[in-house]
């Protein structure tokens, strides 16, 4: 599994703070997509790995943003 340790590399550099975000942005990605996946009864593993890489670029596509919109006020 790449998407936790690159959800957490983006949000932070800290060693200690990557593993918590690491693995608390898998755990609760698989159970988030276990959920969807019993609720829309389709298959359970896709599911949970489209949700995480939802999750991943909507971060990326945030951390982008704030970046842009940053560097235009300065």
């Amino acid at each position: 599994m790449v998407i936790p340790p690159s959800f957490a590399n983006i949000i932070t550099r800290k060693l200690h703070l990557f593993l918590i975000i690491s693995v608390s942005f898998g755990v609760l990605s698989c159970i988030i997509g276990h959920f969807i996946a019993i609720f829309m009864d389709i298959p359970t593993v896709p599911t949970i790995g489209v949700f995480m890489g939802l999750i991943l670029i909507l971060t990326l596509t945030a951390k982008s943003m704030k970046k842009l919109f940053s560097s235009n006020i300065n």
